[in-house]
């Protein structure tokens, strides 16, 4: 059962896919030599289009493809060979709780909770944060990522209240000693 798995919910998860461009007349339709569509243009709007529908409480979608693999999916589709297709890796967050068996629905791919806050995240840190590695391409298919720490606000410390007699001077009723 899904309630005696810790991890079969989470807000933020790891996955990875492949993007069939192999079967998809659009990749090839977008990727002739006479098109005028930037490639990475169709194939953020093939990225959009695969994660359409996707469970509500899901705002952001950041993925990577290798350069290698995107370089020669577009070659081959200027050429008219066969496009290969694309392997790719993401992150997701949600706003609540998702099921694993949402996302598997969703997307039959391999998904993996990150178990913490993204931005704590050591592989989301080095594979997916400025500076960007060349030899990927990066699509950030669907909101902004939650990068801040979340929770209350820290309350500053305040001052103990510092209630003062006021006297006026001369009126002082205390009567120190006098020394001779």
């Amino acid at each position: 059962m899904s309630g005696d798995n810790p991890v079969a919910r989470g807000r933020t998860w790891n996955f990875s896919h492949t993007l069939y461009t192999s079967i998809l007349p659009e990749a090839a339709r977008g990727l002739r030599p006479e098109s005028t569509i930037d490639p990475f243009v169709l194939v953020k709007s093939l990225f959009a289009k695969l994660f359409k529908g996707g469970p509500q409480p899901v705002f952001y979608i950041h993925l990577r493809v290798s350069r290698g693999a995107f370089d020669l999916c577009v070659s081959c589709g200027k050429t008219g060979a066969a496009l290969p297709d694309l392997p790719f890796a993401g992150f997701i967050q949600a706003s609540s709780l998702v099921g694993l068996s949402n996302l598997q629905a969703w997307l039959d791919a391999r998904w993996t909770p990150v178990g913490s806050q993204l931005h704590s995240d050591p592989r989301y840190r080095r594979e997916f944060l400025p500076p960007e590695d060349p030899s990927f391409v990066y699509f950030l298919v669907h909101g902004k990522p939650a990068l801040a720490v979340g929770g209350r606000p820290r309350k500053q410390p305040k001052a103990p209240a510092v209630n003062l007699a006021q006297h006026p001077f001369g009126a002082c009723s205390v009567k120190l000693p006098r020394y001779n």
